[in-house]
Parts: C-alpha cells; sequence; structure tokens
C-alpha cells in the first residue's frame, strides 16, 4: 500500500511541478539480453524508452511492448536514434536468455536487463517507477505489481518525462521526435 501511495504521489507532483524539480533519472548499469553489463551512457545521443515489467506478465507488459514497436516503426529511420529498454523487475524468473527471447519477439531494437533485486528497486526509485512481490508466495506463479508508464530519457542522458501507458503512437512519436530535434 505504501508503494502504491508513493507512486501516487510521484504522479501527483509530476502534475503539480516542473520535471526538473523532481530529480528523476540518473545513470544506471544492469545485466543485458546478452548476459553483459549495459549503461546508460551507451545510448548517449539516443532517445531512450524505459519500461519496467516482467516476462511472466499477462496484460500490461506485452501491450505496452507491442505500443512501443508500433512507435518504433511508426518512427521509420528515426528508430535507429531510439533505443528502448524492457527492464525486467522479476530477476529471480527473468534470465538474461529469457529477456532476449522475450523482447525479440516484439522488436529485435528493444534491449532487455535486468539485474539484482536493490539495483533494480534503485532505478526504480531513482525513475519515479515502482514494483512489489506478494507476500507468501512460495511457487513461481506470482504476479508482480509494477509502473506501467514510459519512461523517456532524452539524447543528453537527461530524464525528459513519463507517458501513460495508452498514449496513442502518434502523440509518442511526437514526443521522441521532439528530443531528436
Amino acid at each position: 500500500m505504501r508503494r502504491a501511495l508513493l507512486a501516487l504521489s510521484t504522479a501527483t507532483l509530476a502534475l503539480c511541478l516542473p520535471l526538473a524539480a523532481l530529480a528523476l533519472g540518473g545513470n544506471f548499469t544492469l545485466t543485458n539480453h546478452d548476459g553483459k553489463p549495459w549503461s546508460l551512457g551507451e545510448a548517449r545521443g539516443k532517445v531512450v524508452l524505459i519500461h519496467f515489467g516482467y516476462t511472466h506478465c499477462p496484460d500490461v507488459c506485452p501491450t505496452n511492448l507491442l505500443h512501443i514497436a508500433a512507435v518504433l516503426r511508426a518512427l521509420g529511420k528515426d528508430a535507429d536514434r531510439v533505443q528502448p529498454l524492457f527492464i525486467s523487475v522479476d530477476p529471480k524468473r527473468d534470465t538474461p536468455a529469457r529477456l532476449k527471447q522475450y523482447v525479440q519477439y516484439f522488436s529485435p531494437r528493444i534491449l532487455g536487463l535486468t539485474g539484482s533485486v536493490a539495483q533494480l528497486r534503485k532505478m526504480a526509485r531513482d525513475y519515479g517507477a515502482y514494483f512489489s512481490y506478494p507476500q507468501g508466495t512460495t511457487d513461481d506463479s506470482y504476479l508482480v505489481s509494477h509502473a506501467a508508464s514510459l519512461y523517456i530519457v532524452g539524447p543528453d542522458g537527461e530524464f525528459a518525462s513519463f507517458l501513460p501507458p495508452d498514449l496513442p503512437v502518434d502523440r509518442v512519436v511526437g514526443e521522441v521526435r521532439d528530443l531528436l530535434e
């Protein structure tokens, strides 16, 4: 409940304050879907689209990844200047190999990343996102509560905005193109 209130408070603040006042974002290093370290600095000069999720997600993640793939198609050649990231918040089940298979189903341009729970919690906190695991689950059939927004980092490596998951493709494309100019 506390995490849900924190996420709601962050979203409410975002409506009232300029993004700079929130001091969101920051560099991070996680493990990519090839099992190698990857840091935000590697995408310098590109717009970065970040979605937090997990491969066992029954609805939000596949829908959002299809949405990201549609944005990439709509961008045409400009998609080469965009790095979409799927950050798994379920490192227990989402190995790099599983992430690679999963994200490539949606688009070969999407990079799957994961890390330790501590790394993921820090990154989520830095970006104003959230995730939580159910209490008392003993098997691997649990659902993870997580943020559904799309987080955007500009070509300068600075946090630019977060967008609701149901924003039309053309609006997301407009946001990305504005940052590319």
